[in-house]
């Protein structure tokens, strides 16, 4: 409904097939358009990157808002921040040389350079240190990697705040064990996030790859979820929620049961086998003869799948369940 301003003379809003607008303190009328929407191939990759923009420049704003540098003076902080990371994609930028921390032009007033890589192992850390700047205060910096996340199989942003003594040098130490590898591509970008409180002087690391030396081999240890048994089919699943989509062969995987008829403790197998991105183990019970009695479990064993960026070990423990 249509809010009327009868000493302007105009109003706001849609009133009847048109629309009443005012940007600043400019009154326009217009013809009410429902907007066609169209789905192109075009249109929607436009549509995909411009929100692929806006989620780079809220990340870029979770981390440098109120940042001095950049003109707010024709439009918000947020909405420049959008407009610069769109243009950088539509420039063939990568996301991480398109994150925009800093406005185009941008020149830091200090530039780390001279990046050192010590690799402690997979498992452990690499640690990234700078020997170019001692600070001469004490400065916050936030520092992101575009690192591998194995589970998901997609490029992911890992970000941290650290904090750089005076007189001290740039070291950050980057734990990369589980989740994460530094395949092809995986970079670091650090910079200062408390320029305002320095008249705006700014310090960098620009995006520098950080491949690794070779695939890490990821260890994940699974936790078994309850049991659940289905009595019309006489089963009990196990499913482990949203493990990577692999390349895998089903195995067999060994329980220790009860048997009846013959009284005594038996070894059997059960077919693992993948549902989407879950992990099912299902054992049936035969012929009444299976007694799933305290002390029965499922053995510990393991499996791997097999990436080009990285193997991934799982793991479990015995597994001590108790027929329903």
């Amino acid at each position: 409904m249509a809010i009327q301003n009868i000493v302007a003379g105009g109003f706001y809003g849609k009133l009847g097939d048109m629309v009443g607008q005012r940007w600043r303190n400019i009154r326009t009328i217009r013809a009410h358009v429902i907007p066609f929407n169209p789905r192109t191939e075009l249109q929607q990759a436009n549509r995909a990157q411009f929100a692929l923009a806006t989620a780079l420049a809220q990340e870029a704003y979770n981390i440098n808002k109120g940042s001095p540098l950049w003109d707010t003076t024709r439009m918000g902080q947020f909405s420049a921040m959008v407009g610069t990371a769109k243009r950088r994609l539509q420039a063939g930028m990568s996301p991480a040389q398109a994150l925009p921390l800093y406005p185009d032009g941008h020149v830091s007033d200090i530039v780390l350079s001279n990046m050192a890589l010590n690799w402690g192992g997979w498992g452990s850390s690499v640690v990234v240190t700078c020997n170019s700047f001692q600070f001469t205060d004490t400065r916050r910096m936030e520092v992101i990697i575009q690192a591998q996340n194995e589970i998901t199989g997609q490029p992911q942003f890992v970000m941290q705040e650290i904090t750089v003594p005076a007189g001290s040098l740039f070291t950050f130490q980057f734990f990369t064990a589980n989740t994460f590898s530094l395949p092809a591509g995986a970079n670091i970008h650090a910079v200062t996030v408390d320029d305002a409180q320095f008249n705006g002087q700014s310090i960098e690391l620009p995006v520098s790859l950080i491949t690794q030396l070779s695939p890490p081999n990821l260890q994940f240890t699974l936790n078994f979820p309850p049991l659940v048994y289905n009595p019309e089919w006489h089963t009990l699943d196990f499913r482990l929620h949203n493990l990577p989509t692999p390349e895998y062969d089903p195995e067999m995987i060994e329980y220790m049961f009860w048997d009846l008829d013959g009284g005594y403790w038996e070894n059997g197998n059960a077919a693992t086998q993948f549902i989407g991105t879950d992990w099912l183990v299902q054992i049936t019970i035969d012929d009444g003869y299976t007694d799933f009695r305290a002390g029965s479990h499922i053995i510990a064993g393991s499996f791997n799948i097999t990436r080009p960026t990285a193997l991934l070990s799982f793991s479990w423990v015995q597994f001590n369940f108790q027929y329903p």
